[in-house]
């Protein structure tokens, strides 16, 4: 093993920012690690973003599955070392020798890193996020829904908001912003609430919105449950309608009760 080359490992560590274990050193035997009784653990903070903001970068492997050692699953990362010039890999965290597959193989240089290292942010990254694919899925993506719920009670009312919420929604919609909108699947629903709870049929054959009130808060059910959540493109008109005139509906409210719990 003296002939393998250095590398400087520490070049990969993940930004503290990010990920950073409860104590910087760990004693090297087993046993005195068990007799110190020291908590040891690791903070993550998943989604977050590198110092100056900057991107964590993404790693793709589109229809190929993700590599990860066979043994214990974990992910292809910095850390690794390669033996027989690339075609096997050895695990940092279990030891487990793993064949490198042939969609993943390459050639290692003089130095120790693969040939198109500079090429992989998860050889040269010590945060990266991996893209899952189809073999993550028990089932299809469901597909992105949307439910808006406003307070239309007087104090509410009265203070802008809802008004503002509509032409903001609207905007969104509109200029085909809104997160995931372009999936034809998109699914969108709205209710209001004040003392009681108005709930919205959206159906597609209707010529405008259809508003339903409950007004038993205590035992709340949903009517029409089919016709609430629809499909945004092909209720496109009726849900643009609705934000036009939703703030109009409730210009004159006079409760000051709102039913928040029951309509969420």
């Amino acid at each position: 093993m003296g002939d393998e080359p250095m590398i400087d490992y520490t070049l990969f560590n993940s930004d503290k920012s990010l990920m950073r274990t409860t104590t910087e050193r760990v004693l090297n035997s087993v046993q005195a690690f068990k007799d110190s009784n020291i908590p040891y653990g690791v903070t993550v903070r998943p989604l977050g973003e590198l110092p100056e903001g900057e991107e964590v970068p993404t790693v793709s492997f589109k229809n190929d599955p993700i590599v990860r050692c066979k043994e214990c699953r974990a992910y292809i990362n910095p850390f690794v070392r390669w033996v027989e010039n690339g075609a096997k890999w050895i695990c940092p965290f279990c030891g487990d020798i793993n064949n490198t597959e042939s969609y993943y193989y390459s050639t290692i240089e003089a130095d120790g890193y693969r040939t198109d290292h500079d090429d992989r942010p998860e050889f040269s990254c010590g945060t990266v996020d991996f893209i899952a694919n189809h073999e993550y899925m028990n089932r299809p993506p469901m597909p992105p829904t949307y439910v808006f719920a406003f307070d239309v009670s007087k104090p509410a009312v009265k203070s802008g908001y809802l008004a503002l919420a509509c032409s903001t929604i609207k905007s969104v919609i509109e200029a085909g912003t809104l997160p995931g909108m372009a999936d034809e699947r998109a699914k969108i629903a709205f209710l209001t609430f004040d003392k009681n709870i108005q709930f919205y049929n959206l159906k597609p054959i209707l010529k405008q919105p259809q508003m339903m009130v409950m007004t038993d808060t205590e035992n709340i059910f949903m009517p029409q449950p089919e016709d609430l959540l629809v499909n945004l493109q092909d209720s496109y008109d009726l849900v643009i309608n609705l934000l036009d005139n939703l703030p109009n509906y409730f210009e004159k409210a006079s409760g000051e009760d709102s039913a928040f719990v029951s309509a969420l």
